[in-house]
């Protein structure tokens, strides 16, 4: 007879194809230098802007956000549809639209634009199922010239740990009046235990490992091996995250394998909203060291 005070196993969410990988980039200090400016403010519950300012050594830029999020409220975090553009001081403009259609598909288009004319475009639809997700994408297609990129991924949740899955990427283009075609499959998936996972994407031309634990409250590392057969190179990187709930500070460092040692600091001022960001990066054979400082409010 079973057990009829054992709990029932929490449903988990099929993973998406795209979300490989993203806990190991979710830890990464995103290295800076210069000065950097952010400023943000919210018009309304629904729309906020902001401004950007970056003052480098190499270059200096400018940026303008506009956010836009609707009224169709998934959760405290999530509405629907999501407008967000973004200009340039040199007019490059960037405009995305994500939208859920219904509660199992969602929609996402993203356009780039500069000098009066599309510099590229992209448009997926997301379908979650009960257990596997599917996205299909559709990048750059120019019917003039006769030329696109077509991207399908099918990711299959077999138990709460295990999801695998397929990814064909399909590019053709016309040259010589002839239409050229490119294909590439490859094989993704992840093992998820109770405080650790493991990714994976394989293919013909190179693999990519990552793995990422939790190891209390407070701190987590990953690492990952990235291997490219078409040029015989590989990279590999380890990266940790410390959290100090308390003085409202993170700290994120890495180690890769072309000695580049970095860490970014970020300190929240609470209850004000203003973040202090101090970031640092040493390459030991070449004997360079960038460092930066960031600011954000709002």
């Amino acid at each position: 007879m079973e057990n009829q005070n054992q709990k029932p196993q929490a449903h988990v969410e099929p993973l998406l194809f795209e979300d490989l990988h993203r806990k190991v980039k979710e830890i990464q200090p995103m290295i800076f230098d210069g000065i950097r400016l952010a400023l943000s403010r919210p018009l309304s519950p629904h729309l906020h802007l902001s401004h950007s300012m970056t003052m480098g050594m190499m270059n200096s830029s400018y940026k303008f956000s506009a956010n836009y999020m609707g009224t169709k409220q998934i959760s405290p975090v999530e509405s629907y549809p999501v407008l967000a553009s973004e200009i340039q001081a040199d007019g490059q403009m960037t405009a995305n639209l994500i939208h859920l259609i219904t509660p199992r598909l969602k929609g996402k288009v993203v356009a780039s634009f500069a000098r009066n004319q599309c510099t590229g475009s992209q448009a997926s639809l997301d379908y979650k199922g009960e257990n596997f997700t599917s996205t299909l994408t559709a990048a750059n297609i120019d019917l003039i010239k006769n030329s696109g990129i077509l991207v399908g991924h099918l990711l299959h949740q077999f138990t709460k740990r295990i999801s695998i899955g397929p990814e064909l990427v399909f590019q053709y283009g016309q040259q010589d009046k002839t239409v050229r075609t490119i294909s590439q499959l490859s094989l993704g998936g992840r093992y998820n235990a109770d405080n650790y996972l493991v990714d994976a994407t394989l293919s013909l031309g190179g693999a990519h490992v990552s793995y990422h634990q939790k190891a209390n409250e407070n701190l987590q590392f990953g690492a990952e091996l990235m291997t490219d057969r078409t040029i015989g190179q590989s990279n590999a990187g380890f990266y940790y995250q410390y959290e100090l709930t308390k003085a409202h500070t993170v700290f994120r460092g890495s180690l890769d394998t072309a000695w580049n040692v970095g860490a970014v600091l970020e300190k929240r001022f609470f209850p004000l909203p203003v973040v202090l960001s101090m970031s640092a990066v040493l390459n030991h054979p070449k004997n360079s060291t960038t460092v930066g400082l960031g600011l954000t409010v709002g």
